[in-house]
């Protein structure tokens, strides 16, 4: 049975005090924050609650930048924002 806490159910589910239950979202649009001290994300460090910045234009990651959050997000070394 799909998870209609997602619209493309993809990933790891896990659950969010605030947020509920998530799924990764591999469309570029959703945007995530660190929960694991330094960890690196093209090429610059960032520290637990710090925002993971787009990569393209401010507005959406790129294709290479969803594939390595796909792995943070089933290390659980990023919460979704939203």
């Amino acid at each position: 049975m799909p998870n209609t806490n997602t619209e493309i159910n993809i990933g790891i589910a896990r659950e969010f005090p605030t947020l509920g239950m998530r799924n990764f979202e591999d469309d570029g649009l959703h945007q995530y924050a660190c929960n694991y001290q330094d960890l690196t994300f093209n090429g610059v460090t960032y520290d637990v609650g710090d925002h993971l910045p787009f990569d393209v234009g401010g507005t959406h990651y790129s294709a290479d930048a969803i594939e390595t959050l796909r792995l943070f997000w089933d290390q659980e070394w990023i919460t979704p924002l939203t």
